[in-house]
């Protein structure tokens, strides 16, 4: 236990620059039982209609499938997408898909890889693409909580592009931007 405090000091120690962090999604674990299983997955939908000048209908889901590896390693894949239209019109449209292959927290120190696609039609962001890894460091592992600290490096290219039907704000000076970092 004490080993892995003193790494977290010594990574604190030995980057004391400015830190701009992200967070792409906090992980979410479904109940353990006993029996080891290879796939696991998690699947939410709503959808709702309601009639007014025009149909207005909203879509939601949210999804999640892993496939645990026999290297104590796993394949998450992500989905979460929000759709509302008011007859033709669209009043929402955005989401994210996203693959990771991470540690099956049985590592101190693991690697973390991931790849995201995300769009947001209200933004005006017409993709948003990201690949990178992160370095997971599990600080405390218990029953019921668990604390992990990442820090990594990723790959980011968006399209932002204010002539999208559902872009909700309006400008004169708006113009198409593409953007292309590395963070």
């Amino acid at each position: 236990m004490i080993k892995k405090y003193l790494i977290f000091i010594l990574l604190i120690i030995l980057f004391p620059l400015k830190y701009n962090a992200q967070i792409l999604n906090i992980d979410r674990e479904n109940g353990q039982d006993s029996v080891k299983k290879m796939f696991k997955a998690a699947f939410t939908a709503n959808f709702s209609s309601d009639k007014q000048k025009n149909n207005l209908i909203q879509f939601t889901n949210i999804s999640e499938f892993e496939w645990f590896l026999k290297n104590n390693y796993f394949l998450l894949f992500l989905n979460n997408s929000d759709f509302a239209f008011n007859g033709l019109k669209i009043l929402e449209n955005n989401g994210f898909v996203q693959i990771r292959y991470r540690d099956n927290d049985t590592r101190v120190i693991a690697p973390d890889f991931f790849f995201q696609y995300q769009w947001n039609g209200i933004w005006g962001m017409e993709r948003r693409v990201l690949g990178g890894m992160n370095l997971r460091i599990n600080c405390m592992e218990k029953r019921k909580s668990d604390l992990y600290l990442s820090t990594g490096v990723f790959y980011e290219n968006e399209l932002w592009n204010p002539f999208l039907s559902s872009f909700a704000y309006s400008g004169d000076s708006l113009k198409k931007l593409t953007r292309e970092l590395i963070r």
